[in-house]
């Protein structure tokens, strides 16, 4: 049985007990050097235990990063769905309802015939969010980091994450934000 699966099953069924004790065993593990993992982000204030479960993880990602996801995810489906299907354009329940919802994501804009449609800018969007966490777990893994510089760097890029993706959600339409809140 791996490692991953044995700490899975231990804190599945032994709930919080099983939690306490996974960590208090990964305390002395790293303590005496019989993990090699790399050290953790220092701790801010609303992470000490007690305080923890009454808080929000700075590293967190928001609603907004959720919801840009959620409705990427709802636009790639309707895109997805439209081209997959083979369809009487003049009587398909599926096409009346869904092709007006997709047109607004195949527009060129600024009037530009080539220029960028909102698709393209979504899909960009989500490789630049994604940059952004693929980061965040390169310098949570980094070995050579300090705990504290690691803990500044998340929390800018969490902060950065947040707001870009807020800003992203301006991209989708009205009614697809709808259906993601």
């Amino acid at each position: 049985m791996s490692p991953i699966k044995l700490d899975n099953f231990v804190r599945a069924w032994l709930g919080g007990l099983g939690t306490g004790g996974v960590e208090f065993l990964d305390f002395w593990m790293i303590k005496f050097s019989l993990a090699d993992v790399p050290p953790a982000p220092a701790m801010t204030v609303e992470e000490y235990p007690g305080i923890r479960a009454f808080t929000v993880s700075k590293y967190e990602a928001s609603d907004e990063v959720r919801q840009f996801y959620e409705a990427a995810r709802l636009v790639e489906q309707r895109i997805e769905g439209i081209r997959s299907k083979d369809f009487d354009m003049a009587n398909d329940k599926y096409v009346k309802k869904e092709v007006p919802n997709a047109v607004p994501y195949f527009v060129p804009l600024n009037g530009q015939l080539d220029g960028d449609t909102k698709l393209t800018q979504i899909r960009q969007a989500r490789t630049m969010l994604g940059l952004i966490t693929k980061s965040i777990v390169n310098i949570q893994r980094d070995k050579k980091m300090t705990p504290e510089d690691k803990r500044d760097k998340l929390i800018e890029l969490s902060k950065q994450r947040n707001e870009m993706a807020g800003q992203f959600l301006n991209y989708f339409e009205k009614q697809d934000l709808l259906k993601v809140k």
